[in-house]
């Protein structure tokens, strides 16, 4: 399978405009233009595309909001990333940064200001001008905002606390300096910019008639599609309930093709609400659906079927793998209502976490529920990441020395419960509290996620055997999240997507972060753990060094992995299947799919050849 690199090469070139656009009336002077099919180029291999047409995939429940700066979940930013763009975009496969909606920037030789040059010209997907304005909104106004409840924050937050000054020279340059060198503040930048005009009226800072929470509801599922204004490649057209989500193309997105046809090729891209992976199997037979990421048990039935039903099934176990599957006790669990003191002081005793972690049968997990086709995981960061701790050296190969394993061991694990006094006491076959009350443990995870589903039976069955309690239940997306962040559930077995910046985990390990959620009250009272790992982030973002911050983001994943506030499991290759008549998707870069769930370069290089 041949790969594009996702880089993005702007061309000097006066084109005109495909004549199925109908947003600018000339290409902007500042257009971003991709040499898609021109020979010497990354994107040499990639054929212009065929405008016109719909593209039609899945999602597992509805999404919460449209607001991509307070939204936490995928089945939210898998929409806000097509209608919002940042200043510069990561490259999933290249693990480079490349120019979004700044065409250029530049770095002082201190490491301490880096100035962009924004695109001129560009417009909102309601016709009005995109300027520096909007950034300075976005960061000055949302982000750093305390009033807003967003997780955003936590990657600007400079070791002393405070934040990057961003500000405006001119309307079309924003300069952001920092008073140390700040190694994440360039891959920060990518923060998806906001409409000053449509949203400033929902900040109390800038509107004190409203109250100071009211951004965190702006852009709810109610809102006009009409006042939901971006610069992505798609704005919202319509929204069903448990049925779909319709996107259409932006008639002023600002990237264009070699022969000047404005993208995205797709007029819609709709997504299709279903319950479980099975139906989504279903619909991608019936070929209601253009692409599907299939579960391992899928590939059998899949591969079998594709030549004749037209679809190709693409299983790549070379690819670089980002996102972490995990589970997490709720430390304060019943804090508040001053309940439940025997549980939370069980789940706050490291020997429980360490103990649970060693019944993880996570060999049997990727036999019976990945076929074969996925990697125990240990740590903290994907595997994908060139600051992965199972690396010797930074970017160098995956070895796996210095990893902390917990290796599967029931015997182990019942010697440690043993050890704090978790034991059969009334001789019923199940462990007790020392108060004599039973064990109970429910994990939670959102329902028609199979891969979690399909490890929750096993770890349920490891746990019995060594007389621990536990059982298995879902709820729907939505309603998960909600325990998750109201601290209202007992264990939770989900995933979090990955990326190349480790600071990013600032966002679940920095004891206020807003990931941090098995332990709220962390923030008023920091663990000793919490305490080290703040000063090694602290370190780790003050060297420009790659080299030097590898060790100590080796020391922050080592840490954490024994610390086991988080419990990693398994997570499998990389798999999609797509029709064939979905023009260039048999070339794009595993990192970044037909489906769009991984990264934004891909939203708008597929097209549909043939009409089925």
């Amino acid at each position: 399978m041949k790969r594009i690199i996702l880089s993005l090469l702007v061309l000097v070139a006066c084109l005109g405009l495909a004549a199925h656009s109908v947003g600018y009336d000339e290409m902007p002077v500042g257009a971003k233009v991709l040499p898609i099919g021109m020979e010497g180029t990354a994107w040499g291999d990639l054929e212009p595309g065929v405008p016109g047409g719909a593209f039609y995939f899945h999602d597992l429940g509805n999404p919460a909001r449209w607001n991509p700066t307070t939204a936490v979940a995928t089945s939210t930013t898998l929409y806000t990333n097509l209608f919002f763009h940042g200043m510069v975009s990561l490259n999933p496969l290249t693990v480079t940064l490349d120019p979004a909606l700044a065409e250029r920037w530049e770095i002082s030789e201190d490491g301490q200001t880096i100035v962009f040059h924004l695109r001129q010209g560009l417009r909102w997907s309601d016709g009005e001008p995109f300027t520096a304005a909007d950034v300075l909104f976005t960061f000055n106004d949302v982000i750093f905002n305390e009033d807003v409840t967003t997780g955003a924050r936590d990657a600007l937050r400079l070791p002393d606390d405070s934040y990057p000054v961003i500000d405006a020279p001119d309307d079309y340059t924003i300069q952001v300096t920092t008073p140390m060198p700040f190694r994440p503040i360039l891959s920060a930048m990518g923060q998806r910019i906001l409409p000053e005009h449509k949203l400033a009226r929902f900040v109390h800072k800038r509107n004190p008639e409203v109250d100071p929470g009211t951004f965190d509801t702006a852009l709810g599922l109610d809102t006009d599609p009409a006042d939901i204004v971006g610069m992505g490649p798609y704005v919202l057209d319509r929204f069903v309930p448990d049925q779909q989500v319709v996107l259409k193309r932006n008639p002023y997105y600002y990237v264009f093709d070699a022969a000047g046809t404005q993208l995205p090729y797709y007029d819609e891209r709709v997504a299709l609400i279903v319950p479980s992976d099975d139906v989504a199997l279903l619909k991608f037979i019936n070929g209601e659906i253009d692409t599907f990421a299939p579960r391992l048990t899928d590939l059998p039935f899949l591969v079998g079927r594709g030549p004749r039903r037209g679809f190709s099934t693409i299983v790549d176990p070379d690819a670089a793998m980002y996102g972490t599957s995990w589970i997490g006790f709720n430390q304060d669990v019943g804090l508040a209502a001053g309940t439940d003191e025997s549980k939370r002081a069980l789940y706050r005793n490291r020997t429980f976490r360490q103990a649970f972690s060693h019944l993880l049968d996570k060999e049997a997990m990727i036999d019976s529920v990945f076929y074969g086709l996925a990697l125990p995981q240990w740590s903290s960061l994907s595997f994908g990441s060139p600051f992965y701790a199972g690396r010797d050296v930074y970017g160098g190969p995956v070895t796996e020395q210095g990893a902390v394993i917990y290796e599967y061991d029931l015997e182990q694990a019942a010697r440690m419960l043993d050890g704090i006094g978790i034991i059969d006491r009334d001789g019923d076959g199940w462990r007790d509290y020392e108060n004599g009350s039973r064990v109970e443990i429910t994990l939670t995870t959102v329902a028609g996620q199979s891969n979690a589903e399909g490890m929750s039976i096993i770890i349920v069955d490891r746990a019995r055997q060594i007389g621990l309690d536990v059982e298995f239940s879902t709820g729907d997306a939505t309603s998960v999240l909600v325990s998750m962040f109201t601290g209202t559930f007992d264990a939770l077995i989900l995933a979090f997507t990955g990326g190349n910046e480790p600071n990013s985990l600032a966002s679940a390990f920095d004891s206020c972060g807003r990931l941090h959620f098995w332990r709220k009250s962390a923030c008023e009272e920091p663990t000793e753990v919490d305490s080290e790992l703040a000063e090694l982030f602290a370190a780790g973002v003050a060297t420009l060094d790659n080299d030097v911050a590898f060790d100590i983001y080796r020391e922050v994943q080592r840490l954490i992995a024994e610390d086991a506030s988080l419990l990693y499991t398994a997570y499998g290759v990389f798999r999609y299947a797509h029709y064939d008549y979905v023009g260039n998707a048999e070339m794009a870069n595993p990192g970044g799919h037909a489906t769009g769930h991984s990264g934004n370069a891909v939203d708008f290089i597929f097209d549909r050849r043939l009409l089925p």
